[in-house]
């Protein structure tokens, strides 16, 4: 009992010191003004402990990785160096944050408001379609390398040079909007909607475009390297000066689409449907591969004519043939010399020592050998 009482006197020497103590899970607040548990995105309580997050706090380093801040009022917080990876930040205010040197890689935002004070290298706050001059900044999306923008509508919309480097951006709305000169490098855009999108001389290499609709698209001097197309409409669209090496066409449709001195080489196009009939360039590769390879058979021909050349003289050569005899035409004439063996019982033969001699000649020039053989 006297250790109780102990205890309970030094809690109320601390309440009295330092005020009530907080024993709630971290919190935030909303736009409404009302505080709202920090949960993770599981819809489990964030581990982080530290200041409840509001407006003008300064958050500088903290781990918010996971975080659910859907509907936060982050109004000139300071988050730079914070680890904000995989956050889930929808619906909220990030007029004047500091995003400076934070980690938002696979983050995902939609429906932001304001202007944030800063951002991290190559990331950018794109508000979708143009909303005009004196327009609400509102539907923001963060977009940078490894962002998380899948299934976002970003239709209409000015990308030019945004680095969407390793992001996920799957069944993307993407159709009209002008990413010329973007850099997409290894960014997976499966089933994506890019109809007339205009991706002019933009960086594509080991992306993944496979089942997205890319009719109309405008490809003109893409790097389109090592990505994936497997069953991409590519119907009308134009791809012409594109470099397309080593990407996987499989089940592709080139349906009036324009490749005029596109590079397929290394290509796979199994299964593609071409409108206009196989291009220029990839029948000159296959003539160039049919050439190379007939060039290879005469040089193992021309070695096998030598080596039997020097395998064999012309004396051995009419022995290969069995039962054959060559004669030599000399002077106009073929001279046919028989020796004479006789047996009594067809078994064993005996030399009698006579020869038999037969001139045959011959009035045409051209003909050089000739061959008897016995009958059969």
């Amino acid at each position: 009992m006297a250790k109780c009482s102990i205890l309970v006197r030094w809690v109320l020497i601390g309440i009295a010191l330092f005020g009530a103590i907080n024993l709630q899970a971290a919190r935030y607040k909303n736009l409404r003004g009302l505080w709202v548990e920090l949960l993770d995105r599981n819809g489990n309580p964030h581990p982080y402990d530290g200041i409840d997050i509001q407006a003008g706090v300064n958050l500088v380093g903290i781990n918010l990785s996971n975080a659910d801040l859907t509907g936060a009022n982050l109004t000139n917080v300071d988050l730079g160096n914070a680890d904000l990876s995989g956050v889930l930040i929808r619906a909220a205010v990030v007029n004047g944050t500091n995003f400076r040197g934070a980690n938002l890689y696979r983050i995902t935002s939609s429906q932001l408001i304001g202007t944030p004070l800063a951002l991290p290298v190559d990331w950018t706050l794109v508000f979708p379609r143009d909303l005009g001059e004196g327009a609400d900044l509102f539907d923001g999306h963060l977009i940078g390398p490894g962002a998380d923008l899948r299934d976002a509508d970003l239709s209409n919309t000015t990308l030019e040079e945004v680095n969407f480097t390793n992001a996920q951006l799957e069944r993307i709305k993407l159709s009209k909007s002008s990413l010329r000169k973007a850099i997409l490098n290894g960014a997976n855009l499966e089933y994506a909607d890019l109809v007339e999108a205009d991706l002019w001389n933009a960086t594509l290499t080991g992306a993944n475009l496979s089942f997205a609709n890319l009719t109309k698209a405008n490809f003109t001097t893409a790097r389109m390297e090592s990505a994936m197309l497997v069953g991409a409409d590519l119907s009308n669209a134009d791809l012409s000066y594109a470099v397309l090496q080593r990407t996987d066409f499989t089940g592709a449709d080139f349906y009036g689409a324009s490749y005029n001195n596109a590079n397929f080489n290394r290509a796979i196009l199994t299964n593609v449907s071409w409108t206009w009939g196989t291009p220029a360039y990839l029948l000159s590769e296959r003539l160039d591969s049919i050439r190379a390879l007939l060039n290879q058979a005469n040089e193992r021909l021309d070695f096998y004519q030598e080596a039997l050349a020097n395998e064999y003289t012309l004396s051995e050569i009419a022995d290969l043939r069995p039962g054959s005899t060559m004669i030599e035409v000399i002077d106009g004439q073929a001279t046919i010399e028989m020796k004479l063996e006789q047996s009594d019982n067809l078994t064993e033969w005996a030399d009698t020592g006579e020869t038999m001699s037969v001139t045959i000649p011959v009035p045409d020039a051209n003909v050089k050998w000739f061959r008897f053989a016995g009958p059969e």
